[in-house]
């Protein structure tokens, strides 16, 4: 879980220095009926996205769409201002 934290610490910090933070709270709630999708095309696409993300980034991804509880705790953290 660690883990997980430091890797929305650091897309908080890369989504808030481009102004996306809102955008994407947003994408990720109103795309979550597709979540599910998402994730198995990020864990298809892994080999794809290596030079890009790491395995770590690219799995806690694919599972942040893949559990909607996770999505909403990470909707939470960006709105919650956590990255500032």
């Amino acid at each position: 879980m660690h883990t997980q934290h430091a890797v929305w610490t650091q897309w908080a910090d890369s989504l808030k220095k481009w102004g996306m933070e809102g955008f994407a709270a947003w994408a990720l709630e109103a795309g979550a009926p597709l979540g599910l999708l998402g994730a198995q095309l990020i864990y298809i696409g892994q080999p794809l996205l290596s030079p890009f993300l790491s395995l770590e980034k690219t799995s806690a991804l694919a599972g942040l769409l893949e559990d909607r509880t996770e999505a909403r705790a990470f909707i939470d953290f960006l709105k919650n201002g956590a990255a500032s």
